[in-house]
């Protein structure tokens, strides 16, 4: 079951990545009455993983996850996003282990862009060429911890040269990261993944700690107005 519309996210409906061996407490809906961080609203979204917690594709391929997919994909124009984001004050980071913390991915065709945790804080990984390309960090580990990150994407989906792919961080108003080129490939279409994708696990001896984050505000829409309550639109919507 996805989670609840009105509170949690917006605007597309969420599904489980890889179903097959998705464990019960990989993804669930939380409350604030629980003693669980919110963003807003009362409820948000908690994603566990821990060693082993693979499907059967994953398992033979050095990952570990808990993922939703959006339904819904992109073949072209221009989408806002959104996400906000926590991590608590104990959560364990463990590069050089890849932990990506959502990620824009193309059906049947690469992935293009991954937000991955790194070293410690939020990188904006942009994968266009069909690998790394370069990456930009956008937030240090002390400002993530124990605290919401909100996070607002503006992208124009194409392979030409004239899209674009900014990041907006914690109610800013100028990009964090500003991409200008080429968005996606040309023949496919792209979709958005939240959750935690840990890959390259042999890179350290393991098993790897326990590791939880938590989602809310997870919208997607045409407007930035349509998306986020955390950013001044009016001001990044003017900027030319």
């Amino acid at each position: 079951m996805a989670a609840s519309a009105s509170d949690t996210f917006y605007g597309w409906y969420l599904k489980k990545s890889l179903p097959a061996d998705f464990r019960h407490y990989g993804y669930t809906v939380v409350s604030k009455q629980d003693g669980h961080p919110v963003r807003s609203g009362d409820e948000s979204m908690r994603f566990e993983v821990r060693a082993g917690d693979c499907s059967q594709k994953d398992c033979h391929r050095d990952r570990e996850r808990h993922e939703l997919k959006s339904e819904v994909s992109w073949h072209g124009g221009e989408e806002w996003y959104h996400w906000s984001l926590y991590l608590p004050r104990d959560y364990p980071n463990i590069f050089p282990v890849k932990v990506a913390l959502g990620q824009f991915h193309q059906e049947r065709g690469p992935v293009m862009w991954m937000f991955q945790n790194g070293a410690g804080g939020y990188w904006v990984d942009n994968q266009t060429i069909g690998r790394t390309l370069e990456k930009r960090r956008v937030l240090t580990d002390e400002e993530m911890r124990g605290r919401w990150t909100d996070v607002l994407v503006h992208a124009h989906w194409t392979h030409e040269d004239d899209g674009f792919f900014r990041v907006y961080i914690n109610g800013r108003t100028e990009p964090a990261y500003d991409w200008k080129g080429p968005t996606k490939q040309e023949r496919f279409e792209v979709y958005y993944k939240v959750g935690i994708y840990r890959s390259f696990m042999t890179r350290r001896p393991g098993p790897e700690p326990t590791q939880v984050v938590y989602y809310d505000d997870v919208n997607r829409g045409r407007s930035c107005h349509r998306v986020t309550r955390h950013f001044d639109c009016e001001k990044i919507t003017a900027a030319p």
